[in-house]
């Protein structure tokens, strides 16, 4: 967890750094209440310790505009003021805690708890992900049972992983929530303490932390439950949204397709029966006395059929007595002698007789005079199972549809979604890509008119103004050390005079020959630095031409064999086949002799150095190998950092800038190359350079 502390007793504010460093707590630091609230701004802390009196911005102040921009972040308040007015007026302020100095280190390190465990109410004690359990009180991390020892920094990262599984973070985010401000920048820090913890908690079958490699941030490192679908995603929720509003809309056009039809159907079937009825009596009971009864019995067989088509016919005398009835259909579905006789009514009627079955038997009786004045009663009926029966496959028929639609909706919107969002993809890879060695590279703009060209235009004038500030920036650093030449040569030309003039006692020649060391010294350095500025802007790149880098690495060892051998060192070359690039040969033969001189110096006598060139992977590689003191491993992601010395008090001895490092970094960048380092305190070091062949 990240914490900031705002004091501006310095030896105080180091020793709450120190106490809450040890228990495993990163801690940012500053000085002055300005200060403090910019780094209370920049960053999410998950805790501020704050002093009141405070240079710049008071404390009170200060605490208000926190306030206003994150008003969950607890604020512990350390006063020399005990008064009781006092008190109440910082917590009407906003703080959580109240500490009066001077106090015990133990009861800050507990109200410090304490606020992290009430400030949040939902934040778990224990944190499981799969068989991992950590637990926040005792500080303790088991596996399936297994402890297992962590680093104060490699607790705090996997307290951070595990309390956001659900996430994917990037090394920024993490940088910024375990690591305090002393880091930025150097992001490789994490790539190894993620990689150090995923060898301490993964085991064969099953590894927790993951790194994503489909992602446009590169190397984001996740800890995840399962292989669980990423349901905050914009791609997720789309999709999610669309395929739900899709299905619905495709439920209510089935619901109102089904009750149509229904409607329907049934408003067929009485218009079918009502026809029926209708026809037997207009061509068959019309004549009945002349044709006979046997006559309307044969007919109502023959032309409806009423068994094999499954309905139900009945034609009733006046006194009540069955002149003609339907038979039991062939599907067995009612039995027509179940069904109550009728007498003749004066106007057709409608009515539903449930049958034993369970089922209805829609039935339409309509009365008939025939030619005589004879009343007849014809009653003409059908199941409504055979409409149930319709409706029934239209609901398992828009099911299965309904079904495929929505599943190929989910797939065709997904796809949809990410061809669409496959530009965000673009925008974020390009982004990526970008440092300030490339700055004038762009994000591709969209021309759509929406707010995918509105981003990616804002990213760009914003990258543009970035690359303006840097271009400002490294014209300072040139013209200041331009600047400084002049006065350097004067004090160089006066302290060289004065040397040289015969009325100087030995012990002042002795005091100004010191101070035109300082000054060589000092002119190196501001050399150096103006060539840095120029590299950097892309002012020292000369015009490329193409030669051979093996053959240039032997020229350049050569010539630097007679330091080695001064030392009584063994300095060997293997150079091998012609490697050909395309550069500036002066600035490649400068990474070579800023590698072997530094491996010449710290290398102890009777050493050995080795040197050698080959291609490999599309690129020419420069290995220089020495017996010396090493690096030790905290120190190895700053060596090529300007002014950074391993030994600080050697480096001055032998001559040293601390620049030589940071230059070959920047000629490598510059032509697109890289270069490494791996060393172990006392075993020497292995610095690799590579640079891109020859394209032809």
């Amino acid at each position: 967890m990240r914490l900031l502390v705002v004091e501006d007793e310095e030896k105080l504010a180091q020793l709450v750094k120190r106490s809450l460093a040890a228990e495993r707590f990163s801690v940012d630091v500053a000085h002055d209440g300005r200060t403090g609230l910019q780094l209370a701004t920049d960053y999410d802390y998950d805790l501020i310790i704050l002093d009141l009196l405070l240079p710049a911005l008071d404390g009170t102040e200060l605490l208000r505009r926190v306030r206003r921009s994150r008003p969950s972040v607890p604020v512990l308040i350390l006063t020399a003021r005990d008064a009781v007015a006092d008190k109440v007026t910082h917590f009407e302020a906003g703080a959580d805690d109240c500490l009066t100095k001077p106090f015990a280190m133990a009861e800050l390190l507990v109200r410090v708890k304490s606020l992290l465990r009430r400030t949040t109410g939902t934040r778990e004690n224990v944190l499981r992900v799969a068989d991992l359990e950590l637990d926040r009180l005792t500080q303790q991390v088991r596996r399936a049972g297994r402890r297992i020892d962590l680093t104060a920094k490699e607790y705090g990262l996997l307290e951070y992983l595990m309390a956001n599984s659900d996430r994917v973070l990037s090394r920024s985010m993490i940088l910024d929530h375990v690591w305090d401000q002393g880091f930025q920048g150097a992001t490789n820090i994490v790539d190894v303490y993620v990689r150090h913890l995923r060898d301490k908690i993964s085991d064969m079958e099953q590894k927790l932390i993951r790194t994503d490699p489909d992602s446009p941030r590169r190397r984001l490192c996740d800890i995840r439950r399962g292989s669980r679908m990423k349901t905050r995603s914009i791609r997720f929720r789309l999709t999610a949204w669309y395929a739900g509003l899709l299905g619905a809309l495709l439920v209510l056009f089935g619901i109102f397709i089904y009750f149509t039809l229904d409607r329907f159907l049934e408003a067929g079937l009485r218009d079918t029966l009502a026809k029926e009825a209708q026809t037997i009596g207009e061509t068959l009971l019309h004549d009945v006395v002349q044709n006979g009864e046997d006559y309307v019995v044969g007919e109502i067989e023959e032309h409806f059929a009423p068994r094999i088509m499954g309905r139900f016919v009945r034609v009733t005398r006046p006194d009540g007595t069955v002149l003609y009835q339907s038979g039991v259909p062939h599907s067995g579905q009612f039995d027509p002698t179940a069904v109550a006789v009728q007498h003749p009514e004066a106007f057709p009627s409608w009515r539903e007789e449930h049958l034993p079955t369970g089922g209805e038997l829609l039935i339409y009786g309509a009365p008939y005079v025939e030619r005589t004045g004879t009343k007849y009663l014809i009653e003409a009926g059908a199941p409504h199972e055979q409409v149930e029966r319709v409706l029934h496959g239209l609901v398992l028929s828009l099911g299965i549809a309904l079904s495929v639609i929505v599943v190929i909706a989910i797939g065709g919107g997904y796809v949809f979604m990410r061809n669409a969002l496959k530009f965000l993809d673009e925008v974020a890879t390009t982004a990526e890509r970008i440092t300030s060695r490339n700055l004038n590279e762009r994000v591709p703009i969209s021309p759509t008119g929406d707010e995918l060209e509105k981003l990616s235009v804002s990213l760009n004038r914003m990258m543009a103004r970035l690359e303006e500030s840097l271009h400002h920036i490294n014209r300072f650093s040139a013209d200041a050390s331009h600047e400084i030449r002049t006065p350097l040569a004067i004090i160089r030309g006066e302290l060289e005079d004065a040397f040289q003039s015969p009325h100087v006692s030995p012990e002042l020649k002795q005091t100004i020959g010191s101070a035109l060391e300082e000054t060589e010294r000092l002119s190196r350095i501001v050399e150096q630095l103006l060539e840095m500025s120029r590299l950097e802007a892309g002012e020292a790149l000369f015009e490329r031409s193409r030669f051979d880098f093996a053959e240039l690495t032997k020229a350049t060892v050569d010539q630097l064999r007679p330091l080695a051998e001064d030392k009584k060192l063994k300095l060997s070359v293997d150079v091998g086949n012609p490697v050909e690039i395309e550069a500036d040969p002066i600035r490649v033969k400068q990474i070579v002799v800023n590698l072997v001189d530094n491996a010449i110096k710290y290398t102890s006598a009777e050493g050995s150095i080795s040197v050698s060139t080959f291609p490999g992977g599309g690129m020419a590689i420069l290995e220089v190998a020495d017996t010396g003191i090493g690096i030790p491993e905290e120190a190895m992601s700053q060596v090529f950092d300007r002014f950074y010395r391993v030994d600080k008090g050697r480096s001055r001895q032998l001559g040293g800038t601390g620049l030589g490092l940071a230059i070959v970094k920047s000629i490598c960048a510059a032509y697109g190359g890289t270069v490494t380092v791996k060393s172990a305190e006392g075993q020497g070091a292995v610095f690799r350079v590579e640079l891109p062949l020859s394209s032809s």
